[in-house]
């Protein structure tokens, strides 16, 4: 198996290179099974070599195999982040179906996330002109699904500090420059989307260390919410409870 190498052939191909235990990562969007052989994008007949109008039955199992397949591949604490939309302009929950397929595999779901796309281009509710019986609603956003293999924590090494690069001091100024949205004195205000990133880190940088202490004082005390998820795993009956809560959740 060559790294940055394209393989260009049928995945499951691919993935039979692969020694198992090879991946940490997959980041990927298969198929949407929405007939793109036949569609107006298809010009170029891209397609021909792929059946994309299967049955939803028959593709969910194509889906299974593969899946099957990179979770095998897969290190344990590796992810597996999909990208998915709806079939039939959200008459067929495909990313419902997905999470249940996963966690039949024994991936763990981790999250959903709503991707907005923001084009509403083609997007009108229409049925036939003149007599809409059944209105389409196509909708404008997709998934981005996070599934982890046997754990939810990444594999960490025996040195922790080898996973550091970066001070404490450089991430708090790192978080509080993305946080600040305009900085004004007594004669003008200055939006930071309008002056170059390094010149908002320099102004948090020549801040006095007491007043980066008030501000990092704020982060800590402000109002946050808290939940805490129960993991169970049906195979091996392994349990956890993970607290998501405040920053330090995003940045585990």
């Amino acid at each position: 198996m060559q790294t940055n190498h394209i393989y260009h052939e049928n995945c499951l191909v691919t993935l039979d290179r692969m020694e198992d235990g090879y991946l940490p990562l997959t980041v990927t969007s298969p198929p949407y099974n929405v007939d793109l052989g036949n569609n107006k994008h298809n010009q170029d007949k891209s397609y021909d070599t792929h059946d994309d109008n299967l049955t939803h039955e028959a593709y969910m199992e194509s889906m299974k195999e593969i899946f099957t397949k990179i979770h095998q591949k897969t290190q344990s604490g590796g992810r597996c982040i999909i990208n998915i939309g709806d079939g039939k302009n959200g008459r067929i929950p495909t990313h419902s179906d997905y999470i249940q397929m996963m966690s039949e595999i024994g991936w763990m779901p981790m999250a959903n996330i709503v991707w907005n796309k923001r084009n509403v281009s083609g997007r009108t509710a229409w049925g036939s002109y003149g007599s809409p019986s059944a209105p389409s609603l196509p909708p404008p956003f997709e998934y981005i699904m996070v599934f982890a293999k046997d754990s939810y924590k990444l594999p960490q090494p025996e040195n922790k500090a080898e996973l550091i690069d970066i001070t404490k001091e450089e991430n708090l100024i790192s978080v509080l420059s993305s946080s600040i949205d305009y900085i004004y004195d007594s004669e003008q205000t200055y939006y930071t989307k309008d002056v170059p990133k390094k010149e908002v880190d320099d102004f948090v940088e020549s801040m006095k260390q007491s007043d980066l202490l008030k501000v990092q004082n704020f982060f800590e005390t402000m109002p946050k919410l808290s939940k805490t998820h129960h993991f169970e795993c049906k195979k091996c009956n392994y349990t956890e409870d993970i607290v998501i809560e405040g920053l330090q959740s995003f940045f585990v």
